[in-house]
């Protein structure tokens, strides 16, 4: 796959429109408020996620950590996040605002590196992973959590159609003027890469050649890989 070198100053001057793309994924959020089914489908997927990757322990870098949702799911852990975006408040954990692909911390620092849902965000995916394994000690662990481009089909017709059910006209008319804003003001510009199962495999085993996969459903796949 072929993707061009980041440009880390061109990066820094998209912080300003990330800021402005997540400040409308909030809207969003409000709009496609997550009814509880929703809400027990995710966290069945992180507490998959996590089962895959085993214990964590040790010091974990968590790239593209949002606001640390999920930090309380790994208490053991020395949780570390990093960011492009400066979260409002002051964090409740060690966070720094930085690019996957340029990692503010010497080499062989953790034990682990997590990137939930955060190798499409990336401008350059292998930077981003280099990096990941540059901060890793000798045998630490990558573990990514990705996203897949499409998905099987007619889900979301289903799901929707589900809802409209469910909630009638309010879900349905909550739908439509999500996806007008999505259109009018390109909701998902922070999303670089959509990557297939291939591809994404293609990438972490240049970097981890003994990597482990796992399918959580068909537009989803758990890796982990050591570093040498």
């Amino acid at each position: 796959m072929s993707v061009k070198p980041v440009d880390q100053s061109l990066w820094a001057s998209k912080l300003k429109s990330f800021r402005k793309a997540y400040e409308r994924q909030r809207l969003l959020d409000r709009l496609e408020v997550l009814s509880p089914e929703e809400k027990k489908t995710e966290l069945a997927l992180l507490e998959a996620f996590f089962q895959f990757v085993g214990p964590l322990q040790g010091r974990v870098l968590d790239v593209g950590c949002g606001d640390g949702f999920y930090r309380e799911m790994i208490p053991e852990a020395e949780y570390v996040g990093v960011d492009p975006l400066f979260w409002e408040g002051r964090p409740s954990f060690p966070f720094l605002a930085a690019m996957g692909e340029a990692l503010p911390f010497r080499s062989g620092a953790f034990d682990y590196v997590l990137a939930v849902t955060s190798l499409d965000h990336a401008q350059d995916p292998m930077q981003f992973l280099k990096e990941g394994k540059r901060v890793l000690k000798p045998g630490g662990t990558v573990a990514l959590l990705c996203g897949l481009e499409g998905q099987p089909r007619g889900t979301s017709k289903t799901m929707r159609w589900k809802r409209v059910r469910a909630e009638g006209a309010k879900a349905l008319l909550r739908g439509t003027v999500t996806r007008f804003y999505r259109f009018a003001f390109g909701a998902n510009d922070t999303h670089p890469f959509a990557f297939n199962e291939a591809e994404v495999r293609e990438l972490i085993g240049g970097f981890f050649p003994n990597y482990g996969g796992q399918s959580y459903s068909e537009n989803i796949l758990f890796l982990k890989g050591q570093a040498g």
